[in-house]
């Protein structure tokens, strides 16, 4: 029993330490490898992320491997495969580094807007905004969410009051200038011009 139990121990050693060097591996090949061969290959990366979570002292390099990939996925429309590395991801990203989760919190808020799952979406754009002074780019972003869905779940005058900074003080007083509508139809802007060169990139 002892015998058995010893060289299931280091079989499961064995097994994690090649994962250890599958995840180094896929990062060196993401640092040298063009945008369009990683975008063929993600489902492996995927299916290699969820094995990793078998193991929790895995986590920190399973992080690297999602930091590294994202936000590539959502650019390619493939936000419904990477949304539980999303979620992963904010899990695991501490309150302190704000910046990060808000732009995890502002992706999956577009997830869900794109799928129709508007609550999802606006509790996901408000927790952005709720974030210590989020970056100018990323409040835009969860205004913009939070604008869309209010108005496609009938409630515009909500909506608007969110565009004019009415609504909630940490919008109104975290972002300078006088009319957000401007910042947020400047990021959608950016958004769509930014999906449309990586589709002109990967499908050339």
């Amino acid at each position: 029993h002892d015998a058995h139990a010893g060289l299931q121990k280091h079989w499961q050693g064995e097994y994690t330490r090649h994962l250890q060097q599958r995840l180094a591996r896929s990062l060196d090949y993401l640092n040298q490898s063009p945008r369009a061969e990683v975008r063929a290959h993600l489902r492996s990366f995927l299916a290699l992320l969820n094995e990793t979570r078998r193991y929790p002292h895995l986590t920190q390099e399973a992080l690297r491997l999602i930091t590294r990939l994202h936000p590539l996925p959502v650019r390619w429309g493939l936000g419904y495969l990477w949304e539980s590395e999303m979620r992963f991801a904010l899990e695991h990203t501490p309150p302190a580094q704000a910046a990060a989760r808000a732009e995890y919190q502002c992706d999956l808020g577009d997830v869900h807007l794109f799928s129709g799952q508007f609550e999802k979406a606006i509790r996901q754009a408000e927790a952005a905004l709720a974030s210590p002074s989020p970056p100018p780019t990323l409040a835009a972003r969860a205004v913009r969410i939070l604008f869309t869905c209010l108005r496609s779940t009938g409630d515009p005058n909500q909506a608007d009051e969110w565009i004019d900074g009415r609504e909630h003080g940490s919008w109104a007083t975290s972002q300078p200038g006088k009319c957000r509508y401007h910042e947020s139809v400047a990021d959608l802007q950016a958004a769509v011009d930014l999906y449309r060169r990586e589709d002109d990139l990967f499908n050339a």
